[in-house]
């Protein structure tokens, strides 16, 4: 796709016209693109045809993954087929097969359905891999019962890299046709940047987590973030107040601890940079708090960039302070944190650093707040860390950050439908 620039240009709009605040236009503008050849993309959940894929990763990014799909066909075998160099979709020259650990039909609706309509559930299949090799292309075709996919790929992380780029983002549920245009959106960017290594979703995929139709739709549209050249997108996903249910662990491969599932967890990038995923749909004290500080303890003295990333924002910039604000931000300065990845709120929010609920230069910058699909608020003007004048910023629209960092400074981009690029900001690594 060709690519557009245009002049730095400084304007002043209302929050209602935020798009027009761009600094810079250097994506594409998707915000009207024809969908009804973006969706011919996507596959029909038939039979054992394998569809629906997705990569989420928890734990070493540069050695493990899982990949997972659905079919409509509960039954029979479910195999991965994986190595480090093309095959066509030659099954005899991969390097590996990994038979699904996991499988299972989708918990149906909770809601009680008009008589005699008849929902069909699929089921879904997760390949857990480790050992993999740092820093490699791995090409792969899903088979169920023979039926084999095209061929995709995705590539791990270096062991100990030099630069990291992720795109973050949150709340894909209710808008259908914008969510379609974001996941477009961002197979593009990948395109324009193959150095983009993945997402890192803040939660709130669905309007209801037990809704199975509603996965089923999301699950489809996911598929868009797959480029033309058949690389998918490796995820780390948190858990919003929207995906309650047993669906949103049958879907991301979340293995229930005794009689619950556990959704914290930890994603490495070597020692350039760690994420700890929290769940602010649970108390933030216990085990999760718990958690929390031994992972601080292990992850801040060897990450250059440490990131939180959870829904609910500590500090929003349109709803109240959720109650883990007192128990994880504590902890979070404790041990300097860089940058909290937030979603929940429906705008776009960078704040000021903070620490001691003060602007302070040493402090934690908080991202945010979702718009992968969702409708957008206006945020509220009256909240100190959001200030512009204090070099805060605030708006809405739906969107995508763009995080870039290496082992000096941190950039990011908060990236318009449009392509319009709204807030730029640098920070510069702890020393």
């Amino acid at each position: 796709m060709k690519m557009k620039t245009t002049t730095f240009r400084l304007l002043t709009v209302s929050l209602c016209s935020i798009a027009s605040l761009a600094l810079a236009d250097e994506y594409g503008d998707y915000s009207e693109i024809d969908l009804e050849k973006v969706h011919q993309r996507i596959t029909t959940l038939s039979g054992s045809t394998p569809a629906q894929w997705r990569i989420t990763v928890k734990g070493d990014a540069a050695t493990s993954a899982t990949v997972s799909w659905s079919t409509l066909e509960p039954e029979g075998e479910h195999v991965l087929y994986y190595g480090r160099k093309p095959t066509g979709g030659d099954l005899e020259k991969y390097d590996h097969k990994q038979e699904c650990q996991r499988s299972g039909q989708y918990t149906g609706d909770s809601k009680k359905k008009k008589e005699g309509e008849k929902i069909e559930l699929a089921s879904y299949h997760h390949a857990a891999l480790s050992g993999l090799e740092p820093d490699t292309t791995y090409y792969l075709t899903m088979v169920s019962n023979g039926v084999a996919s095209r061929e995709f790929h995705f590539r791990t992380a270096p062991a100990e890299p030099e630069q990291l780029i992720f795109i973050h983002g949150g709340d894909s549920r209710s808008g259908i046709t914008a969510r379609s245009r974001v996941n477009h959106m961002i197979a593009q960017m990948i395109e324009q940047n193959p150095e983009i290594w993945g997402l890192v979703h803040g939660g709130d995929y669905v309007g209801s987590g037990k809704s199975y139709s509603q996965w089923k739709a999301w699950l489809s549209q996911h598929e868009l973030t797959t480029t033309r050249q058949n690389r998918i997108v490796p995820m780390v996903v948190a858990k919003g107040n929207h995906d309650g249910g047993q669906l949103y662990g049958e879907v991301f491969d979340f293995i229930e601890d005794g009689d619950k599932q556990v959704y914290y967890y930890n994603t490495t990038f070597g020692d350039l940079a760690s994420i700890i995923t929290l769940d602010t749909n649970i108390s933030g004290t216990g085990a999760q708090e718990e958690f929390l500080k031994a992972s601080l303890e292990k992850l801040r003295p060897k990450s250059k960039w440490l990131f939180t990333s959870y829904h609910r924002p500590l500090y929003p910039a349109v709803k109240s302070m959720p109650s883990q604000k007192e128990v994880f931000v504590p902890h979070f300065e404790k041990h300097n944190v860089d940058i909290a990845l937030e979603a929940d709120g429906h705008n776009i929010k960078r704040t000021v650093p903070i620490r001691d609920d003060k602007k302070d230069p040493t402090g934690i910058v908080y991202i945010g707040e979702g718009g992968l699909g969702v409708g957008q608020r206006t945020p509220k003007t009256d909240r100190w860390y959001t200030d512009s004048k204090e070099g805060a910023f605030i708006g809405k629209g739906h969107h995508v950050m763009l995080l870039t960092m290496d082992r000096d400074k941190l950039q990011i981009k908060s990236i318009m439908l449009t392509g319009d690029v709204v807030d730029e900001y640098v920070q510069k690594v702890r020393k």
